[in-house]
C-alpha cells in the first residue's frame, strides 16, 4: 500500500491493522488489501462515497523471507518474479541478512560499486601475504586499483572490477 492515505495524506505508518485492512489514524478511513476504501468513519452514512476512493496498493510475493513488491503499472497479474538464484535455493541452504545503514541511497550504491575502497579502507596496510592462498581478498589487497568494465544491457548496465590473480587468471 502506498504509505499515505488518499484522503488527507496522513502516513499509514501510524495506521492500525484491523480485520483485513488498514485504518488511517487521522480520520479513520479504512482500506482493504486491494486499496479499496471500505469505511469512512468520520462521515455520516448519507455522505458515504467510499466506492469512489482508492489507495494505491501493490502486488507482493515472498520467497525465502524476502518480500518482492511489484511497483509497475496496474495489470491483472504482475510479471513473474525474476529467477534470482539466492531466492530459488531451499530455505535451509540459505542465510539472508538485512542491515540498516545510516547513509543515503547514493552513498550505499557508490560504496557497493567501488571495490577499490575495500582494499584501502577495510584492509588498510594489510598486505596480500596475510591471507590464505585460496582467499580472494589477497587479490583485492595485492591490487588496490582495479580496472572496470561496463556493459549496457536491455535492463540497464552491468559492471565488473577486475584485477590480476594467479598466473594467467583474473579476479
Amino acid at each position: 500500500m502506498d504509505h499515505r492515505c488518499p484522503h488527507r495524506g496522513a502516513s499509514f505508518f501510524f495506521g492500525r491493522n484491523e480485520e483485513n485492512g488498514i485504518r488511517c489514524v487521522y480520520h479513520g478511513w479504512k482500506y482493504d488489501v486491494e486499496g479499496n476504501c471500505v469505511d469512512q468513519a468520520n462521515l455520516p452514512p448519507e455522505m458515504d462515497f467510499k466506492h469512489k476512493v482508492k489507495a494505491r496498493a501493490y502486488k507482493i510475493a515472498e520467497r525465502n523471507g524476502v518480500v518482492f513488491v511489484y511497483l509497475g503499472e496496474r495489470q491483472e497479474a504482475p510479471p513473474p518474479l525474476p529467477a534470482v538464484e539466492s531466492t530459488l535455493v531451499p530455505e535451509d541452504q540459505l542465510s539472508i541478512r538485512f542491515t540498516q545503514r545510516d547513509a543515503n541511497w547514493l552513498q550505499g550504491v557508490e560504496g557497493e560499486l567501488d571495490t577499490s575502497h575495500v582494499g584501502i579502507m577495510h584492509f588498510g596496510k594489510v598486505d596480500s601475504g596475510a591471507f590464505q592462498p585460496d582467499s580472494p581478498q589477497q587479490f583485492v589487497v595485492a591490487n588496490r586499483a582495479p580496472e572496470y568494465r561496463i556493459q549496457e544491457t536491455d535492463y540497464g548496465y552491468i559492471y565488473a572490477a577486475y584485477r590480476p590473480a594467479d598466473e594467467g587468471q583474473t579476479y
